[in-house]
């Protein structure tokens, strides 16, 4: 009886195989699904950290053209720097936006598993 026992739990440990490597076959595809993703927002993060120091070089470059006392090239200086920050606002509010969207897919996807 023993025997028996053993031979039908074996068997029915190898019938669950299949259906766990599906499983981590899927986990794993959504793991590289999210390496990706946050690869792509590291780099975007990346980039904007890069403009960012290029403001700051523009604020620099304003204020000493602000202590000499030019007006013309101040107003050039302060025109494009409020429109660099403009569209900095605008890219960092869509790249919180898309994080947001990848945290809750991934977020789903692991309450489904």
């Amino acid at each position: 009886m023993g025997l028996m026992d053993k031979m039908r739990a074996a068997g029915g440990s190898l019938r669950t195989l299949p259906s766990l490597n599906r499983r981590l076959f899927v986990l794993e595809q959504q793991a590289q699904a999210t390496q990706t993703a946050l690869l792509e927002h590291t780099r975007q993060i990346s980039e904007t950290a890069q403009r960012a120091a290029a403001l700051e070089h523009q604020v620099e470059h304003l204020h000493s053209v602000l202590t000499s006392v030019d007006p013309q090239m101040t107003l050039d200086i302060v025109t494009g720097v409020r429109d660099s920050v403009r569209e900095l606002t605008v890219r960092l509010t869509e790249q919180a936006n898309e994080s947001n969207a990848t945290l809750a897919s991934v977020s789903a996807a692991d309450r489904s598993t």
